[in-house]
């Protein structure tokens, strides 16, 4: 884990895929436990949520898990902006794939997701952003 994380601590954002959403949860969950910088968990597909709700993962004090939705994004996007403006955090993107599914009633859809990766550069420049994704066969 030292190693990887290495590698993704270098860079302010990064897009890591997997074969399987289960792999893609417990690296997450391994992810977080080995850092001590506050996390927001953006979950979009409900998986980690899940595991956290059975108790299978256990939900730590350092992660703020959110479950949005197309009703309730707006209103959070500014909330998680102005928390990470003031200290910073790893923000998780899981997944891409329902991150996206979100907006596909959006006209704008693909540009929204662009300037979500530009800010990222420039405006959340000291925070680490995961945003993963999966292949379903």
């Amino acid at each position: 884990m030292k190693d990887i994380q290495k590698v993704i601590s270098s860079e302010s954002l990064n897009s890591i895929s997997f074969d399987d959403a289960i792999t893609k949860t417990y690296f997450f969950h391994k992810l977080i436990s080995s850092i001590d910088i506050p996390t927001i968990y953006l979950d979009f597909d409900l998986l980690y949520s899940g595991y956290v709700a059975a108790n299978i993962l256990p939900q730590s004090d350092d992660i703020r898990l959110f479950q949005p939705t197309e009703q309730t994004w707006s209103k959070l996007l500014v909330q998680i902006l102005d928390e990470i403006s003031k200290e910073q955090h790893i923000v998780i993107i899981d997944s891409l794939n329902g991150f996206y599914n979100i907006f596909t009633n959006e006209k704008d859809a693909g540009r929204l997701i662009n300037k979500l990766y530009h800010a990222s550069s420039q405006y959340w420049a000291k925070n680490k952003i995961y945003c993963s994704s999966w292949k379903s066969c």
